[in-house]
C-alpha cells in the first residue's frame, strides 16, 4: 500500500473499543454507578478499563469489580453521595437479596422468627 510519503497511523483496536464503551457508561456513571451483565460483554477487563478511562478523564474517581456470584461487572464513582432514589434503588435490592422479590418491605415478626433467610454470625 502507498501512503504517499505519509507515515501510517497506528491505531491500537483495545483503546478504540475501550473508548467507546467509556463513551456509552458516560451518562450511567456521571450519575452514580453502572453495572451489567458479564454475558453480554465482549471483555470484562476492557469494560473495567474503559469506567477508569472515562473516571480519568472526568476526575472522577472509579472502582471497578465483579459482584459475588461473578455475573455481573460493576462500576462506580466514589466522589459523589448518592440521592434518594440511589439510595432507595440500594434498598430495594438489598430488600429482594435478604426476603426474596417481590417482598413488601420491612421484615414482618414471622419473618424475624426465622421465616425469611438465615444469617449466621462469622467465627
Amino acid at each position: 500500500m502507498v501512503t504517499s510519503g505519509r507515515r501510517a497511523q497506528v491505531v491500537d483496536l483495545r483503546r478504540e473499543r475501550e473508548r467507546r464503551l467509556a463513551g456509552q457508561l458516560a451518562p450511567t456513571l456521571e450519575r452514580s454507578h453502572a453495572m451489567v451483565p458479564i454475558a453480554t460483554l465482549v471483555s470484562v477487563e476492557e469494560w473495567r478499563a474503559a469506567a477508569r478511562m472515562l473516571g480519568r478523564a472526568n476526575g472522577w474517581q472509579v472502582r471497578t469489580g465483579l459482584t459475588e456470584d461473578g455475573e455481573h461487572v460493576w462500576a462506580m464513582r466514589n466522589d459523589i453521595e448518592p440521592d434518594e432514589e440511589d439510595l432507595r434503588a440500594a434498598a430495594e435490592r438489598l430488600d429482594d437479596l435478604l426476603f426474596g422479590p417481590g417482598s413488601p418491605g420491612a421484615p414482618t415478626p414471622a419473618r424475624r422468627r426465622g421465616t425469611g433467610p438465615r444469617l449466621h454470625p462469622l467465627p
